[in-house]
């Protein structure tokens, strides 16, 4: 292809030096007015034309942003756009609302009684009617939270503080049931099959024989196999305080017996680990789980130079006032120094200071004015505050003393901190699955219903908001299923062949396709919604897959590997250029989420006990928050906004905090769940934009499967196309031939098509995999070279024809003629040489559409 992109500007150049065809050229966008001359007179005469969307600034030549006026933040120098008769007049649309107190201030009517106060005056939540109340259908729980009616005297605690099994009477269990001793009635046929169905899993104890054949063995002689057989962790990881099994089996006093207690001069641990009691709070976290560090308290800051005097080096201070009083307040009179006493240093040439210069009663020191730091030789420098995370929710811009938070579109500033963005329309909830059903919780209103009952063993969870389908996979019946979200019909059945331990899923809503990790075939696979074919993207040199997360714009899969050597990589979603992108800030990484706003990755760690972050190609990681708490055995996370949320094990809860600085912990469950909670998503349309699709509208020209291609370079092939897994892609990289039959033909041409990373001791070193491309590079070179041979041939034919015609007719004047789609000529000419594809006046219709091989 570089041969022919090679040859472009050398045949408009010849066309445009022999023919002067000016039509040829596209027309290119003139700023208003007329020109760049105009625009300099514009603004040499002190006045600038800003466009519909910009307001325009009184007396300074300056055009905004309408969306930055009346928002709190004076954009212009001279404050016009944050002018009381400015925003005064404004009127509120439709779709706003009126805040009471504030005039011309307006939020959107979706943030009208979702029980955060927009407005100052908080008018946006009063008169809200039935809002404390929970909906027909629906329990009130004692601690404010509404559960589904049928959830009452089930035998489990739905609510979480037991009010909805209050006054229930004895519970009691059909004969074909057994009673856990929570109460709970579970089927005697789920008794002794390997899945701990009871609390405290009661079901599965003092059973003989080996496991039940419908338990698919997948863990390794060098793991530990959980009472939950699906289970599997390393064997060191036994006994170490940590309950890593959702059973907490790996911890049992059977396997480890009791613990030790420790000596009374020693600190115990959270984990049960026994250090010297000095150690504590000593700066240096000598606990594994780092919990001899946690409330330790906040050290003394040294003396405030505005209001305290230093004795010396920071370790007694004394109040300004006491400087210079003829007494000695220090000790050592330094509060008394006879020749500074009196003395303005200020009033000679501001004191050497770069801003301002503060003199106090013994000296002077030089002061930075807000949005500047203090630099070498008493300069100002400025400070960057968009390098700080979370400075801003989405958009941060630096300026010179302070910075502009901005929101992308589709979301706005909230009225009371700008530097928030929340969403213009819909209301978040949350999706989770527990063992036994998939629940959803309105994050607004707590309320608590049901998506999908009596599953046997659910554990990922993903949707399509577009289609309103819900996905999730069983770890039991090794199988993953699909529903609907907005009506109450029965699931139906995904995929079956092939699936064995499926605990990651993830759906492509702009490509229609699933992707899942399956730790039984240690393997990432996808198929179409309807399970029609699937097709293996990796499945060499990966352990344990976990967790996994799609960027359907940037054609990036993520997934999480917890196997002997942990961590995190990234291929395209066509299988292409995989690499390892995080390792040696990982150790159980479990769940993965991806900040589509910010182009961030976010995982837990349930080995670590922590939060990180970093950019999609893993520069930049950093720890979010660490907690031995309410970290202890995370398992999924999901973003949304300003906030994360995560699913955690031990103590049945899901959590929320801030993104970007770990704070504010919150339990949203309010109390723990009766299940352990699995993978959690945030259902919102925001979190799955309207990405274009670049397979349609033909299907790439693919056979089979048309997936995603990896955006590595801006003019990087936008997909690719694959084979379902007893299929292989021929030479055309289109389509698609069963393996037998194609291995007739050829065989050589395999290892091209198919890409294994084979093992070594060098990639083991340094844990490096290879790109995994699912077409061969050699197609486009070949193409390449014949598009470049045809357009050189025509190039000379032009010529030639173009030198004969001159010859013949020397004393005319040749006009090319083109039907340009910018610009059409409203007469015609019979002459004009007919070597350039386009419509002449004599030639017959040219269809000039964008072709779909093209990608435009």
């Amino acid at each position: 292809m570089s041969l022919a992109v090679s040859l472009l500007p050398m045949v408009i150049w010849l066309f445009l030096q022999f023919a002067k065809v000016e039509s040829f050229l596209p027309v290119g966008h003139l700023p208003i007015g007329g020109g760049a001359e105009d625009d300099v007179e514009d603004v040499k005469s002190g006045s600038i034309a800003c466009v519909s969307n910009e307001f325009s600034c009184v007396s300074h030549p300056k055009c905004i942003p309408s969306r930055w006026t009346c928002d709190g933040d004076e954009d212009c120098e001279d404050g016009s756009d944050e002018s009381p008769g400015h925003c005064g007049a404004r009127r509120c649309g439709p779709s706003e609302f009126s805040c009471a107190s504030e005039v011309g201030k307006c939020v959107p009517l979706s943030w009208v009684c979702d029980n955060h106060d927009d407005c100052v005056d908080g008018s946006d939540e009063k008169k809200c009617k039935g809002q404390e109340e929970c909906p027909v259908g629906q329990f009130a729980c004692a601690n404010g939270m509404c559960i589904q009616d049928a959830w009452r005297c089930d035998g489990q605690d739905d609510c979480g503080d037991g009010s909805d099994e209050v006054g229930c009477g004895p519970a009691t269990c059909s004969e074909d049931n057994m009673m856990c001793s929570s109460g709970t009635c579970l089927s005697k046929t789920w008794v002794c099959d390997g899945d701990s169905d009871c609390p405290d899993g009661e079901d599965e104890k003092n059973c003989e024989g080996a496991p039940p054949p419908n338990i698919t063995s997948v863990c390794t002689e060098h793991e530990f196999v959980c009472r939950d057989r699906h289970f599997c962790i390393h064997r060191a990881w036994t006994c170490d305080g940590d309950k890593d099994c959702p059973d907490g089996t790996d911890e049992d006093e059977e396997l480890c017996g009791e613990k030790a207690k420790c000596a009374e001069n020693e600190f115990t641990c959270s984990s049960g680990q026994c250090i010297q009691g000095h150690l504590q709070c000593s700066g240096r976290a000598d606990c594994n789980d780092h919990s001899d560090e946690e409330d330790c308290g906040i050290s003394e800051p040294k003396c405030n130079m505005e209001t305290q005097f230093d004795c010396g080096d920071g370790k007694m201070c004394i109040n300004i006032e006491q400087v210079c009083d003829n007494k000695n307040d220090c000790g050592d009179w330094k509060d008394e120094p006879r020749d500074n006493c009196g003395v303005n240093e200020c009033l000679t040439d501001n004191g050497g200071c770069d801003q301002d210069c503060v003199n106090t009663k013994d000296s002077y020191y030089c002061k930075c004015r807000k949005g500047y730091r203090m630099g070498g030789n008493n300069t100002c420098q400025d400070i960057d505050e968009c390098k700080t995370p979370g400075i801003c929710s989405q958009v941060c811009i630096n300026r010179l003393g302070g910075f502009k938070c901005d929101c992308v579109d589709g979301y706005e500033k909230e009225p009371v901190d700008h530097s928030k963005c929340k969403a213009k329309y819909g209301r978040p909830s949350l999706i989770f699955a527990q063992k036994t059903d998939i629940r959803e919780l309105s994050l607004e209103m707590k309320i608590m219903s049901s998506v999908v009952n009596n599953t046997r063993s659910a554990c990922a969870v993903d949707f399509d908001f577009k289609t309103g389908k819900l996905f999730w996979t069983d770890i039991m019946d090794e199988k993953i299923y699909s529903t609907n979200l907005n009506s109450e019909t029965h699931h139906e059945m995904v995929i079956a062949d092939g699936v064995v331990t499926p605990d990651g899923l993830a759906v492509d809503w702009v490509y229609s396709h699933l992707y899942w990790t399956d730790t039984g075939t240690n393997s990432i696979s996808v198929t179409d919604f309807n399970g029609v074919h699937t097709a293996v993207l990796v499945k060499d040199n990966i352990e344990e897959p976990r967790a996994i997360a799609l960027h359907p714009a940037k054609g990036w899969i993520f997934w999480s590997d917890w196997g002997r050597v942990p961590k995190i990589e990234r291929a395209g979603m066509d299988g292409s250029h995989r690499e390892v992108i995080l390792m040696e800030s990982v150790r159980w990484p479990n769940g993965l989420t991806i900040d589509l706003v910010l182009d961030k990755l976010y995982w837990v760690d349930a080995k670590l006990h922590t939060i990180g972050s970093a950019n999609l190609d893993g520069s930049h990681a950093r720890i979010v928050l660490y907690s031995s708490s309410y970290l202890k055995h995370p398992f999924s996370i999901s973003v949304f906004e300003d906030l994360m949320y995560w699913t955690e094990w031990d103590s049945h809860t899901i959590y929320q905090a801030n993104k970007f600085t770990g704070s504010n912990i919150t339990a949203v469950t309010g109390t723990p769940l009766s299940q352990i909670p699995m993978v959690v998503q945030v259902q919102h349309p925001y979190r799955q934009p309207n990405y274009p699709n670049h397979c349609l509208p033909y299907n790439g020209h693919c056979t089979h499967f048309c997936l995603p291609a990896p955006q590595i370079m801006p003019h990087s092939p936008r997909t690719a196309c694959a084979c379902p897994k007893d299929m292989l892609l021929q030479a055309d990289g289109r389509s698609c031939k069963q393996k037998e039959e194609y291995q007739k033909t050829t065989t050589q041409r395999a290892d091209e098509i198919i890409h294994n990373i084979e093992p070594s001791e060098e990639a083991a070193t340094h844990i490096e995999a290879e790109a995994v491309p699912l077409v061969s590079t050699n197609t486009g070179d070949l193409v390449g070279m014949v598009v470049g041979g045809i357009l050189t041939a025509v190039v000379i034919t032009c010529l030639v024809l173009f030198f004969f015609y001159r010859k013949l007719h020397r004393k005319k004047i040749i006009t090319v003629k083109f039907n340009n789609p910018i610009f059409h000529h409203t007469q015609s000419s019979a002459e004009g040489p007919v070597c350039l594809q386009r419509q002449t006046v004599s030639a017959d219709y040219v269809d000039l559409r964008p072709s779909q091989e093209m990608g435009i």
